[in-house]
């Protein structure tokens, strides 16, 4: 359809190409699982990984594919929850591993961890619960995918002077600060001596850490061989 100095495809057009590109998709499938061998895979296998999950998760993935596909190249971005949806409908991304959201639950995925939040301080600061309002909470990025975390520091009403992109340098930020960080606990394994794990008199959201699958990855065997290799292994410890 011609719309002023450009063509515009119709509603039936795009419903036409999206069963068309579906039904390419579905046979291209089927020949990549025929032809599936993981020592003889080439290519690059993209995942997009939460800021936690490039430290967590990767290097265990790294080393599967380099010890069963040393022909696959591995390419990590950054896990963009606001570009999530598009990069996985358009195959752009092979996986995402990060926290589960409510604006994904139609697509598939698998669960891999379980997690809390939990307060951390600064060891050289003594923190008195029944002073919380006077604490400055740090915020992290919604588009990092934790969201849920900042939308539960407005709901309590906390003090919030400082928001970061992610986890990154949270330990740098509040050394020496007045400063109180809400974490997943799998972070404190990282964090140094300077910081202290605190017991906060709020209930904090839940973290579920799950592998999105695209449907219209080129790995499609690949991207369910690699899932059930994270489900298999023990993220407990």
């Amino acid at each position: 359809m011609r719309q002023k100095a450009e063509m515009i495809p119709t509603i039936k057009a795009e419903i036409i190409y999206k069963v068309f590109k579906s039904a390419l998709l579905q046979i291209d499938s089927i020949l990549v699982e025929e032809k599936f061998d993981l020592s003889n895979s080439k290519g690059v296998f993209k995942i997009a990984v939460s800021d936690l999950g490039a430290s967590f998760f990767i290097p265990f993935i790294y080393k599967k594919i380099k010890d069963i596909a040393p022909n696959l190249n591995l390419e990590v971005i950054q896990l963009d929850y606001k570009d999530i949806k598009n990069s996985i409908l358009k195959g752009e991304v092979d996986l995402c591993i990060g926290n589960k959201i409510e604006e994904l639950k139609d697509f598939f995925y698998e669960l891999i961890l379980k997690d809390e939040y939990i307060g951390v301080i600064s060891s050289s600061q003594d923190f008195q619960e029944n002073k919380i309002k006077d604490y400055s909470f740090i915020s992290i990025s919604s588009h990092a995918g934790h969201k849920q975390l900042e939308d539960w520091i407005k709901t309590n009403k906390l003090k919030n002077k400082l928001k970061l992109p992610n986890f990154n340098a949270i330990e740098y930020m509040i050394e020496n600060e007045n400063h109180i960080a809400i974490v997943p606990y799998t972070l404190t394994k990282k964090l140094n001596s300077e910081v202290k794990i605190i017991d906060l008199p709020l209930e904090f959201p839940k973290i579920e850490i799950v592998v999105y699958r695209s449907n219209n990855s080129l790995h499609p065997h690949l991207c369910k061989w690699i899932s059930t290799e994270i489900n298999k292994h023990n993220w407990y410890y």
